[in-house]
């Protein structure tokens, strides 16, 4: 699968919680639309996955206050005619621990993606992540463009996301965060890829300062059948950002089961 008071904030907030439940409902005539004759749902795929980890890291920072947790998703996608590309949308959520107490996340996102030059693979997806708890909700809107191609055995991507409006681990003003990573299947060992990448964090308050940092992972995945064992190493540089989520090097192991 694929993260967010007062004043004109407040106005911000609420148009990302609307955009987070129509995400929802396009979700949900996804799935009907899906479940319609085999001739109407020829082009529909709609896969899911069930998650526990031992840490919820999100860009080297700890989402769930170094706790372990669990993640559901869900995703529909659908395949559009000639080289139009694809449609995809999804909802995902699991227990979380935010800056302010809050303690469960729900992620609604949709997005494009097509292949360029028979080599490129080009996606654009919005994200609306709300979180709620502790008599309160948030929510924040990221918006995200990535490159990836396959370059011999390396799997490669990188991108840029943007959230104006801030998000979970810096609430309050601009987000940019260029990313980049990739995946390398171990020779004469089909089932076990190596797992690196990183970014950085480039925070614009509404003061105008400017404060950023940077994150990494190297680990590995080990798959079998429907299942994935990951175990990464992720790290955090600079001081920036929320205070006892910083400098927290780590490993986070993870299981997944897709379905």
């Amino acid at each position: 699968m694929t993260d967010r008071a007062t004043g004109p904030r407040r106005a911000a907030s609420t148009g990302a919680t609307v955009i987070a439940r129509a995400l929802s409902v396009s979700l949900f005539a996804t799935l009907v639309a899906a479940g319609a004759p085999a001739a109407a749902q020829d082009r529909w795929t709609v896969l899911g996955d069930l998650a526990a980890m031992s840490d919820r890291d999100e860009r080297g920072l700890s989402l769930s206050d170094r706790g372990a947790t669990g993640v559901a998703a869900l995703e529909a996608a659908r395949t559009l005619t000639g080289r139009a590309g694809e449609l995809f949308m999804g909802v995902q959520g699991g227990y979380v621990r935010d800056l302010d107490g809050r303690n469960a996340q729900v992620s609604g996102y949709a997005g494009w993606a097509r292949r360029l030059g028979g080599a490129y693979d080009l996606s654009v997806t919005v994200y609306a992540d709300s979180f709620h708890g502790e008599g309160s909700s948030r929510a924040y809107v990221d918006t995200r463009v990535s490159v990836a191609r396959d370059i011999g055995l390396v799997y490669v991507r990188g991108g840029l996301s943007l959230a104006p409006d801030g998000r979970w681990s810096d609430p309050d003003g601009l987000v940019a965060y260029p990313f980049a990573e990739l995946q390398v299947p171990v020779p004469r060992l089909p089932w076990l890829t190596v797992l690196a990448g990183g970014g950085y964090s480039a925070v614009k308050g509404d003061d105008g300062g400017r404060t950023g940092r940077g994150d990494w992972f190297a680990g590995f995945a080990a798959s079998r059948g429907p299942a994935e064992l990951s175990l990464r190493y992720v790290d955090t540089s600079g001081a920036q950002g929320p205070r006892g989520r910083l400098g927290r090097a780590r490993a986070v192991a993870a299981l997944r089961l897709y379905f």
